[in-house]
């Protein structure tokens, strides 16, 4: 039995190697071009946090991140976009809202219970922590230790992955970057998105989830961790017990309160109508279909559909008019 667990989770690792290299490469699967619902990937891995600066500067000092530039039109100047590496998704960093020049249709959507971050808050479920590839894990922790980062775990376990390196960082606002060491990856940065990791109340319905409205297709599945490739991206489930947490510990994610985390993640698409209707077909409710986005009351080139996973992670569909892929314009 022993042998097997290990030829299994060795088979798991395995596949994870090799999903990311396709995820890094932006090479799409066949499911992906044949799929016409199918996102052109995941592009947006949005923070909300109350230490907004630190988040920025971190992200840039630590991690060689690179901010990106919109489009002219009425670019967003409450959104950081922080690319970490060039084919993948940026991550978002947003202060807790209200925002000057955007209009809500709740007039108590910023009125929170602000949750001050801290090492010790319960998880959560939705994002639970992001994971970045690095090629040695021995030389980005002693780099980031000697820089001030919060370290932790110098020793971490992967779900699925018993014998993957990896160690965990603290944000500025408590919220977990797993290192993941892979000395064979082909970085063109410093680092690159190796997953994201979603903590789930029940595997099979996020699995569902993913699968009907963003196309996501299964790689693996073991006891710890069903591994999906979302939009070009790699997203590991697991349910509590799987990360070594007690379920009656774990909390819902509750829209009274506002705690610095991933508030939301976004896939882009070239035209998100299609897959919005296929959606609604299959019974999913939406809080709102795709529509177009107003800047101090001018157009930008966004519009939104957004609806919840069955964790309540709110997920976005959308277009942004000229661009089919990652972003590329570089800010000054």
């Amino acid at each position: 039995m022993l042998i097997r667990s290990l030829r299994r989770n060795l088979a798991y690792t395995l596949l994870l190697i090799s999903s990311v290299a396709i995820a890094q490469s932006g090479t799409p699967s066949n499911t992906a071009v044949e799929d016409k619902l199918a996102p052109i990937m995941l592009d947006d891995l949005h923070y909300y946090s109350v230490a907004h600066d630190k988040m920025k500067a971190f992200f840039i000092t630590h991690f060689g991140a690179t901010p990106m530039r919109e489009q002219p039109t009425n670019p967003l100047h409450f959104i950081d976009f922080l690319a970490i590496s060039p084919t993948q998704s940026t991550i978002n960093l947003s202060p807790k809202g209200p925002f000057e020049g955007v209009r809500v249709g709740d007039p108590k959507r910023w009125e929170k219970q602000t949750v001050p971050p801290a090492a010790a808050l319960p998880a959560m479920y939705g994002v639970h922590w992001i994971a970045f590839t690095t090629n040695s894990l021995a030389k980005s922790l002693a780099t980031l230790e000697a820089n001030g980062v919060s370290v932790a775990s110098r020793s971490f376990k992967l779900p699925g992955q018993p014998m993957t390196r990896a160690a965990a960082v603290h944000t500025p606002d408590y919220n977990l970057i797993v290192l993941v060491e892979r000395p064979d990856a082909k970085l063109n940065s410093a680092y690159a998105i190796d997953h994201v990791q979603l903590l789930v109340g029940s595997v099979n319905d996020n699995v569902k989830f993913y699968s009907e409205v963003f196309r996501g297709v299964v790689k693996s599945r073991n006891d710890q961790a069903t591994l999906m490739e979302i939009g070009k991206h790699l997203f590991v489930l697991s349910e509590p017990a799987a990360l070594g947490l007690e379920r009656e510990t774990v909390i819902k994610r509750d829209p009274t309160q506002f705690r610095s985390n991933i508030d939301h993640i976004g896939f882009l698409y070239a035209d998100a109508i299609p897959a919005y209707e296929n959606a609604v077909k299959l019974g999913y409710k939406f809080l709102l279909k795709p529509t177009l986005f107003n800047y101090f009351d001018k157009p930008t080139p966004y519009a939104f559909g957004i609806l919840f996973s069955p964790d309540g992670l709110q997920c976005e569909m959308y277009t942004e008019v000229g661009r089919v892929g990652p972003r590329t314009m570089v800010a000054n």
